[in-house]
This record gives structure tokens, C-alpha cells and sequence, in this order.
């Protein structure tokens, strides 16, 4: 993914010691900043039209500030970004993503022409973000130019706001993006991106400005972590160095699935299946309570990974791996290893969950025959739950393979129509 939709992808949430001000410039005051950080949990909690709901209610409280705007357009990047194919089935939600970034951008271009030298670096820093938005919806209509230039204006305006306050550390989130971002180009691509737009592509020093950005910026804290981990985990594969940063989003936003979900993963991944498999019950325990808030949550927890279909392969063998060594485990369990609250029909929804999703994964790379063992283990051997049986039973007589699992989490989270 290219930088500027990383950007927008990431915004949101204001840190508890983000500045506030009644005066010029842009801050808000305490009971907006109390607003928009309700509507990021809701947001990273994948509630997103709790949050949409809340980001209309900022813009009609503070309709003249631009960071009203540009939250409201990050929280629909977010979602857009994790269920591809939201804007075209949505385009009201698109054209307020657009008319959003609009204003960002009109409310912003004042902020620069003000006397008021933290207003003048507030402005630059909105107009970088929202050119990145700017960029992002040019690219999805194929206005290959015009996504350039607004591209070129996203590295300008981030340098501005540094010439003007050297200490604005929320400009070094988008630099430092950047940087990574480029860094992973060579040859000729790579020397023509960089000269185009005027960033280094070094590496260590993107990597330091987002470590810098995700440890003191006052706007977009939360945001330069996200973009961070998710740097050492799609370009570096470090995972042991993405997890301490995903665990502590997870004490910042407890009641994130998403935080929780990438925890589980990178568990995993630095080698301790026991603790993924054991945090992935305690997941499911408060998850599975509510089927009607939770199932839309699946398509961003399980195909926001996903390159094309859901899943795609490298992730079905991924986790294959997972449950070949999560079943036995859970599968053993005794009733004293339970999540609180639990009892063994709980128990027994976990392993038809576990054993269906294992199906899902071996249609995925073409062992049907494995995988209807594991849907007929759940359609005959285990209790109702959600709708498992009836998937199961679907999966035996049809094709369940990653584009149509990718189908049916897209039906899951279809968003309702607003009235007409």
C-alpha cells in the first residue's frame, strides 16, 4: 500500500495528554477532543457506524475547525482500507470521505495565512494529510497526474510545518512514513520516486522519525505506532519487534478486536503458539457473546491481511500452521483452564469455530478433502452455534475457497443503507 493511504488509514485517536486551546489555531477544546477520541476506540473497537455517528456530531460542534474534517476522513479511510470495495458499494460514504477532505483542506489554507506561528504549523500538518487523502482518491480514480501533485504538496506541506516549529513531532509521522515507504525501492523506480518527491527513502531514518512521532507526537501518537508496527511487520517481518508496539495499543484501546487480533498473530509468530492459542480463547470468550455486533467485524480481523481474496494463500498456510497447533492444545482443555463465565458448551462452540475455520483455510489452498473432514466434524459433532452448522453444511455441498469466504464476510459486514 502506497504511502499516503497508509496515512489516511492510520489516523485517529488523540493521546490523554494532547494539548487543547480555545484560542486560534486549531486545537479543540477538552469536550471536542473527549468526542473524537470516542469516536477512534469506536473506530479501533470496528463499530464504524457508531463512529461515523460520532465524527458527524464533531463536525456539527466544531464546523470551522479542519481537524473535524480530516478525523472524520481517516475513520473512513480506516474502514475503506480494511474492507476493500467499501466505496464503490457505498459511494454516499465516499463522496463524504471527498467532501471531507475538502474541507480539511479550505479550513487549513486559512491556518496558513494566520500571524499565529502554531496555527501557520497546524495548517501545513492538517494540508499534508489531507493532500495525502487528496492523492489516495485520485489514485482509486485513476488520475495518475493529479495524485502526483498532491503527493508532492503531502512532502511540502510536512517540511513547512517543521521550518516552522522544528518541534512539531506530528509532522515526522508522515515523513517518516515516507521515508519507509520509499526506502523499499531500488534501480531506477527508486531513484525517480525520491527525486519526485523529495524524500531521502533512507530506511533507519524513517524508522527513527516514526519511533520519535509514536513516543511524543500530541495529534497522531497512536497513528505513528500503528504505521510503525505495521512496517516491521509487512516490510521487516520483525515481529518481535512489532509486538511490544501492538501490546501497548492494546492497554491503549482494550476494547480493540483489532489490537487483540494482531496480538494473537504475532504471538505466533515469535514463537509462543501456546500463548496465541490461549489469547485467542480469551478473544473468543467476550467476542463470540454477541453474534449480531461481532460477525461484521470479521471481514477487517480476517481479509484486512488478505492481498486479494480472503484469505489469500500465504495467510491460509499461515494459518493452517496455527491450528494444527491450536486444536490439540484446545482440544485437551479441561474445564479448570477456562476463560471465566465459561462452560464446556462455550467450550465446544471454541473447538466447532476453530475446526470450521481450518476447513475455511484448507479449501483455500485446494485440500478439500481435509477440509470436508472438518466440516463434517462440525456439522455432526458439534452443538448450534452462530451459524456454524449451517456453514459447515454449505461448505460440504459448495465451493467455500477464498473468494467466496471473502464473499460472504463482505455480506457480514455490508454497512446499512442510509434512508432514502
Amino acid at each position: 500500500m502506497n504511502a499516503w493511504a497508509l496515512l489516511l488509514m492510520a489516523l485517529g485517536g488523540i493521546p490523554a495528554h494532547a494539548a487543547v486551546s480555545s484560542g486560534t489555531g486549531a486545537n479543540f477544546d477538552a469536550a471536542a477532543w473527549s468526542l473524537s477520541d470516542k469516536g477512534f476506540r469506536e473506530l479501533y473497537s470496528l463499530d464504524y457506524e457508531k463512529a461515523r455517528q460520532t465524527f458527524a456530531l464533531l463536525e456539527r460542534t466544531e464546523p470551522d475547525r479542519a481537524f473535524s474534517y480530516l478525523f472524520d476522513a481517516g475513520a473512513l479511510w480506516w474502514q475503506a482500507s480494511n474492507e476493500r470495495g467499501l466505496f464503490k458499494i457505498r459511494p454516499d460514504l465516499r463522496r463524504r470521505f471527498e467532501n471531507d477532505v475538502r474541507e480539511a483542506i479550505k479550513k487549513a489554507s486559512a491556518l496558513v495565512s494566520s500571524a499565529d506561528p502554531r496555527a501557520q504549523a497546524d495548517g501545513h500538518f492538517i494540508l499534508g494529510l489531507s493532500y495525502g487523502a487528496s492523492a489516495q482518491s485520485d489514485l482509486l480514480s485513476r488520475h495518475w497526474f493529479r495524485a502526483y501533485r498532491a503527493g508532492k504538496n503531502v512532502v511540502y506541506h510536512l517540511k513547512k510545518c517543521l521550518d516552522i516549529d522544528p518541534d512539531y513531532v506530528d509532522a515526522k509521522f508522515g515523513l517518516g512514513w515516507f521515508e519507509c515507504d520509499l526506502a523499499r525501492y531500488s534501480g531506477f523506480l527508486g531513484f525517480l520516486a525520491r527525486h519526485l518527491m523529495g524524500v531521502g527513502g533512507s530506511e533507519a531514518e524513517g524508522i527513527a522519525l516514526l519511533t520519535e512521532a509514536s513516543r511524543n507526537a500530541v495529534y497522531v501518537r497512536h497513528q505513528a505506532a500503528i504505521v510503525l508496527s505495521s512496517f516491521y511487520i509487512g516490510f521487516k517481518h520483525d515481529y518481535a519487534k512489532a509486538l511490544p508496539i501492538i501490546q501497548a495499543l492494546r492497554r491503549d484501546y482494550p476494547a480493540s478486536p483489532y489490537f487483540q487480533f494482531v496480538d494473537i498473530a504475532l504471538l505466533f509468530k515469535t514463537g509462543d503458539p501456546a500463548g496465541s492459542s490461549s489469547a485467542a480463547r480469551d478473544f473468543f470468550a467476550a467476542f463470540s457473546r454477541d453474534q449480531t455486533t461481532a460477525q461484521p467485524k470479521l471481514m477487517t480481523l480476517l481479509c484486512s491481511f488478505s492481498s486479494k481474496a480472503c484469505p489469500d494463500r500465504s495467510l491460509a498456510e499461515e494459518s493452517l500452521d496455527w491450528f494444527g497447533k491450536a486444536i490439540p492444545a484446545e482440544s485437551a482443555l479441561g474445564p479448570g483452564h477456562f476463560p471465566p463465565d465459561w462452560n464446556e458448551r462455550d467450550h465446544l462452540a471454541w473447538l466447532s469455530t476453530l475446526y470450521l475455520y481450518r476447513g475455511y483455510a484448507e479449501e483455500a489452498l485446494g485440500l478439500s478433502s481435509l477440509a470436508r473432514e472438518d466440516f463434517d466434524r462440525v456439522e455432526k459433532d458439534y452443538p448450534d452455534f452462530w451459524d456454524n452448522q449451517f456453514r459447515a453444511g454449505y461448505c460440504l455441498e459448495n465451493p467455500c475457497g477464498g473468494k467466496e469466504l471473502g464473499l460472504y464476510f463482505r455480506n457480514l459486514a455490508m454497512p446499512p443503507l442510509p434512508a432514502p
